[in-house]
C-alpha cells in the first residue's frame, strides 16, 4: 500500500489496524480531532510523508523518531507546545510545516536535520531559535513570520541557498549585515510589521530578488544601496 487519506473522517483516535500497513509510505489524517497519536506509528518504518495537520495534538510521540525514511512532517494548526528532542533522528526529513501548531520552543536537535530544504514555523510563540538552527545551509524557504523573536543572529547569512524568507509580524527592531550574503533570496522577502527604524545597507547585496515588503515598519529612510535590486518587481513601504 503506497499512500492512504483519512481527511476529516472525525477520527479521535487513529484506527490500531493501520499498524499493520508497514509498506505505506503517505498517510495523511489532516483534519481529524486526534489529541494522541500512538506509539505504534514508530513501526510504519516505510512512511515518507506524514500529515497531521488540523488536529488538537498536543505532542508527538517519542516513536516518531523511528520514522528514519521520513521526508514530510506536516503538523499545521496543532497544539504541540514543543517538538520531540529526538527529532534528530529523521536524517531524511526535507520539509517540515508546523505553521500555527502551538511552538514556544524548538529543540537544539533540529539543528542536526541538514537536508531540511523547506521549513516554516509561523504563526507559533517563538522568542527564539537555537543556534543549531542556522546550520541548515541546504534551506530554501524559511517562514518564521508570525513569533515574538526581538532578534535574528549574524549567523542567518549562513543560509545562502535561500529563495524566501518571511520575517515578517515580529518583534525586530535591528536587521544583521549578513543578512546580504543571501544572495539566492529571489522569490520574495517579507519583513513587514516588525519595529526597525533602519534597514542595513547589506540589503543592496540582494541583486535576484523580485519582492521587498517593509511595510508597518518605523523606517525614515532607505539605504542608497537599495538602488542595486535590479530585478526588484514589487517594492511595498507603506505604513512607516
Amino acid at each position: 500500500m503506497g499512500a492512504l487519506s483519512l481527511r476529516y473522517c472525525g477520527l479521535t483516535t487513529l484506527p490500531e489496524a493501520l499498524k499493520q500497513y508497514t509498506d505505506l509510505e503517505q498517510l495523511d489524517v489532516t483534519g481529524n480531532q486526534l489529541y494522541a497519536l500512538p506509539e505504534w506509528l514508530g513501526k510504519l518504518t516505510h512512511l515518507k510523508k506524514l500529515y497531521l495537520d488540523d488536529n488538537e495534538l498536543m505532542a508527538l510521540p517519542a516513536s516518531l523518531g523511528n520514522l528514519t525514511e521520513l521526508e514530510e512532517l506536516h503538523i499545521d494548526k496543532n497544539q504541540i507546545i514543543e517538538l520531540p528532542e529526538n527529532i534528530d533522528r529523521l536524517t531524511q526529513l526535507k520539509i517540515l510545516s508546523a505553521y500555527d501548531s502551538g511552538l514556544d520552543i524548538v529543540p537544539e536537535s533540529l539543528g542536526h536535520l541538514l537536508h531540511l530544504e523547506e521549513v516554516s514555523l509561523g504563526n507559533n510563540q517563538l522568542y527564539a531559535l537555537p543556534e543549531s538552527f542556522w546550520q541548515l545551509t541546504e534551506l530554501r524557504t524559511l517562514n518564521i513570520s508570525e513569533n515574538r523573536l526581538s532578534s535574528l543572529p549574524k549567523d542567518i547569512g549562513n543560509l545562502s541557498k535561500l529563495t524566501m524568507l518571511d520575517i515578517g509580524h515580529n518583534e525586530l527592531t535591528t536587521l544583521p549585515e549578513p543578512l546580504g550574503n543571501l544572495h539566492s533570496l529571489a522569490s520574495f522577502l517579507y519583513i513587514s510589521n516588525n519595529y526597525l527604524t533602519t534597514l542595513p545597507a547589506s540589503l543592496g547585496n540582494l541583486h535576484k530578488l523580485r519582492y521587498l515588503n517593509v511595510t508597518d515598519n518605523r523606517l525614515t529612510a532607505l539605504p542608497e544601496s537599495i538602488g542595486n535590486l535590479a530585478d526588484l518587481v514589487e517594492l511595498r513601504l507603506y505604513n512607516n
